[in-house]
């Protein structure tokens, strides 16, 4: 997968905003870097970061932030030259952002403006199977079954 052979429909611009901000989403850091706050639970990331959460849907919204299924850039943000207009992979995060620094607006209006044509790595292997999936739901979806497998073997 080529987040640029992927998305080379989207204007260059908004292209190269992509490519960063996933690039960002793959990095690493350090357990310690302050940025976390140490959850426990059964539900540990699969892209090796250490975050776990007692909750299916937290850990969900989780693996989205090291591999984001949609994106939406402040097309607002873009229109004013902001030097660096807000891109993001969460629709919540969004929507406050519209909210915070676009209060004249209706919200829901500049999200669905926002809102970017992104076409997401689909073709994911479940880390404890390596069984591949082009569907990011069933990625996960199956990736749970392990989970409860584990917590009913215990």
């Amino acid at each position: 997968y080529s987040v640029a052979e992927a998305n080379k429909h989207l204007p260059r611009d908004q292209l190269d905003l992509v490519e960063k901000y996933i690039q960002v989403c793959k990095r690493r850091r350090a357990q310690s870097d302050g940025r976390r706050v140490v959850t426990v639970g059964p539900f540990k990331c699969t892209f090796g970061c250490g975050r776990s959460t007692k909750y299916s849907f937290d850990w969900r919204r989780h693996e989205e932030l090291h591999e984001p299924q949609e994106l939406w850039l402040c097309y607002l943000c873009l229109e004013g030259k902001e030097p660096n207009p807000f891109l993001i992979g969460r629709r919540d995060k969004f929507i406050k952002h519209a909210k915070d620094y676009h209060k004249s607006l209706e919200h829901e209006l500049v999200l669905e403006r926002s809102k970017l044509d992104f076409r997401p790595n689909i073709q994911l292997q479940c880390p404890f199977c390596s069984k591949c999936f082009k569907s990011w739901d069933k990625r996960c979806r199956h990736i749970l079954s392990h989970y409860e497998d584990e917590s009913n073997s215990s």
